[in-house]
């Protein structure tokens, strides 16, 4: 805008002649008198022959003036919040205070086509903002533009755009800023180019269900319910239904006294307290005997003392049934899947292998186990389909999945990030899958089965990396600990090798690969000359360590694995490697946990931010397909579904803020809330239940037509950010 406010070339003028002036009047703000400054008379009628174009300087300062008094006027009560006068001030405030800097710069400098245009109609409009096919722009390019400072320091602009609300995150991940703000010298016609060229552009992919079908895994729809004892094995229950006794005899009493009451009998309390203490004392065969302090004069009693045994067992089972173990195998394939959402599930595949990680939820382990089939070639996937349609709530249409990716950004070194469990595509800020659809007043829904950050949850487990983290390993590594360790374990392996060796020679055994995980038992095993088994790794690892002493048999007699063995000053050097471990441990596990550390990306270090992104774009997807709500699935629906704790929260917390952060930014009025949808239930089966939604306006469809910030939820109009409590007036204007 400091360039100038109007361009020749944007103009359709004819008759004017040079010393005239323009009227230019915009129905929202007020008059605006432009003054012609040179004229081509050599162009045809019909063409454009003004050169240059001013406001007259009386007409902005008035118009300033004017401005300026307004908050008075509103502390004074001549303008009334809420009144079509009140929003008509506001508006006028913001544009003329918002534009000043701007119009003072263009009476000074030369005419350019970046802000203000006026076309053959005569209004005024402002700068047209450069929105991607997203409908996102970016803040610091809208705002750089707008800077009355022609240049200056790269930290003067970097403080100025900060101060016009453009978050850090824009300025961090956007690619080369950083470098333009750390030059002492730096114009503004170098920064709105470099965002210009370089501001973050995600784009998105989006895979319908009704693209080929996924060829996926044939495993029944339905987990098959082990019993306890092909699960577990045949004295399973027996044995938990001690444990259980041991560890709360008073759950045996109760379970016992219920089985009575079915009978028909009674279980007075003094008959539970007699059992309760049978069980802790050891003496249940007391509850029988009529010489115990501890004898039931009760038949029913007695019957269910008789069958203790029997009791436990029932006991132990009610417990099972709780928590089963499952079993899925796919027929084609040969994978099984068996667990439960407590013990965690295991996957084997047909060779029996099992697949590594912890997973405690059953659909989690599906889709592992389709993960392991695709890069193995066992089953397709090709591009554009969908693949997790069987993962969402009955009902509904039109299903989709939906990427949000992040090509470019600062710090990127390319495809950076492709880890997680549910596509293959690099660098996905956030992915979604939704359905339309009905709402029980009658209105349409774009319908939020999922939305998840995988880049997000993987950075939140290894941590992102942080400023210093570079200085701080410098520092661990050339800690003269680390030093002392690292010889000393180097000359502690040498020991180990010829321990291992003379052990070998002596008992006339030979050495061999080690026999569990090669890649940490390095001295591996012994075993005899025709192959046979003779002394484990395990057990070599315990002598080696001055631990227990292995006996091994030789010949007629047991040789035992003793310190005579050892090499000359094999403990001394033990000793000091485990004197030096101590205090070397802690920092080789810091600097693991640093260099684990991920690189940080935009929107995926906080599940706020990566939230907002989803949100904004799927309330473009619902505007732009005329749909009346988005709606949000609830953490009730995820635990079921996942097994995950964490989702509860995400779905009944983080997502409702932030879904009430970015609507009311977009109109201050629209209902966020619970609202019934037809085709959804709750975990009883009744349909017709509440669900987060954001109510989409006629404001709000025409602030996101006119593109929404890519970092910040959008501003409030002055209007919309003022509320009735007079302090907060104050505060907002003054």
């Amino acid at each position: 805008m400091a360039d100038g406010l109007l361009s020749p070339d944007d103009m359709m003028l004819e008759g004017l002649a040079s010393g005239g002036s323009i009227l230019s009047e915009d129905p929202n703000f007020r008059r605006f008198t432009f003054l012609p400054l040179g004229y081509d008379a050599s162009k045809p009628v019909g063409m454009p022959r003004v050169q240059s174009l001013r406001p007259a300087i009386p007409n902005a300062l008035l118009g300033a003036f004017e401005s300026a008094n307004i908050p008075s006027q509103v502390l004074g009560g001549e303008l009334q919040y809420g009144t079509p006068e009140f929003d008509q001030a506001a508006q006028q405030f913001s544009m003329d205070f918002g534009m000043l800097p701007a119009v003072g710069g263009a009476l000074l400098t030369p005419a350019a086509s970046n802000t203000l245009r006026m076309g053959a109609g005569g209004g005024v409009t402002r700068n047209v903002r450069s929105i991607d096919p997203m409908g996102f722009y970016s803040e610091a390019l809208e705002q750089a533009k707008m800077l009355p400072m022609k240049s200056g320091t790269g930290e003067q602009f970097r403080s100025m755009l900060l101060k016009r609300g453009v978050k850090p995150d824009e300025i961090k991940f956007t690619p080369e800023l950083e470098g333009l703000l750390a030059q002492p010298r730096v114009t503004q016609e170098e920064l709105v180019g470099l965002l210009e060229k370089n501001k973050i552009t995600p784009y998105q992919q989006q895979f319908f269900g009704g693209d080929a079908e996924f060829e996926g895994m044939n495993f029944p729809d339905e987990a098959k319910v082990l019993p306890a004892d092909e699960a577990f094995g045949y004295d399973y229950l027996l044995e938990r239904g001690y444990e259980i006794a041991e560890a709360d005899p008073v759950e045996v009493a109760d379970f016992m006294a219920g089985q009575v009451i079915r009978r028909g009998g009674k279980f007075p309390d003094e008959d539970q307290l007699k059992v309760v203490t049978a069980i802790k004392e050891d003496r249940v065969s007391d509850l029988n005997n009529r010489e115990s302090d501890l004898y039931i004069d009760n038949p029913f009693v007695s019957d269910s003392v008789n069958e203790l045994e029997e009791t436990l067992i029932l006991l132990a089972d009610d417990e099972y049934q709780y928590d089963p173990v499952l079993r899925l195998f796919d027929p084609d394939t040969g994978y099984e899947i068996l667990g439960s959402d407590e013990i965690g599930y295991t996957i084997k595949n047909e060779n029996g292998d099992s697949l590594r990680g912890e997973r405690y939820s059953l659909s989690e382990a599906r889709i592992e186990a389709e993960n392991d089939a695709m890069e193995r070639g066992l089953i397709g996937f090709g591009d554009g389909q969908t693949r997790f349609s069987d993962y969402t709530e009955d009902g509904g249409t039109d299903y989709r999945e939906r990427l949000i990716q992040i090509p470019k950004y600062e710090g990127s070194t390319g495809d950076d990030f492709t880890y997680g469990d549910h596509f293959d595509e690099p660098n996905i800020a956030v992915h979604t899958r939704t359905k339309s659809r009905k709402m029980e007043d009658g209105g349409s829904t774009l319908y939020v089965e999922e939305m998840q950050s995988d880049w997000g949850q993987q950075g939140r487990q290894s941590g992102f990396k942080r400023e210093g983290d570079e200085a701080r390993l410098d520092e661990i590594n050339s800690d003269p600990i680390l030093f002392d360790y690292f010889a000393n374990d180097k000359k502690r392996i040498s020991m180990y090798d010829d321990a291992v060796n003379g052990l070998a020679k002596k008992l006339g055994l030979v050495r061999a690969k080690a026999d569990v995980n090669p890649e940490f038992f390095y001295n591996g095993q012994l075993k005899h000359p025709d192959g046979s088994p003779a002394i484990t790794s395990a057990e070599l690892l315990e002598f080696l360590n001055g631990r227990n002493a292995v006996m091994y048999p030789v010949g007629e007699g047991i040789v035992p694995l003793t310190k005579d063995l050892f090499p000359e000053n094999y403990q001394k050097v033990l000793d000091e490697h485990l004197r030096l471990e101590r205090k070397a441990t802690p920092l080789i596990n810091e600097s693991i946990e640093i260099e684990g550390r991920m690189e940080a990306a935009p929107f995926v270090t906080g599940s706020d931010k990566f939230t907002r992104l989803g949100i904004k774009s799927l309330l473009k997807e619902a505007v732009d397909e005329g749909q009346d709500y988005l709606s949000f699935s609830n953490g009730d629906v995820q635990m079921g579904r996942w097994n995950e704790e964490g989702l509860v929260d995400y779905y009944d917390k983080i997502i409702p803020k932030q879904a009430e952060k970015v609507a009311k930014s977009l109109d201050p009025d629209a209902f966020v809330g619970i609202k019934n949808i037809k085709d959804v239930e709750d975990l009883g089966g009744n349909r017709g239940k509440g669900r987060l939604v954001i109510e989409i306006t006629p404001k709000m469809r025409d602030a996101i037509r006119g593109g929404q910030p890519l970092f910040t939820v959008p501003s409030l109009p002055l209007s919309g950010i003022l509320s009735d409590d007079k302090k907060t007036q104050q505060q907002g204007l003054l």
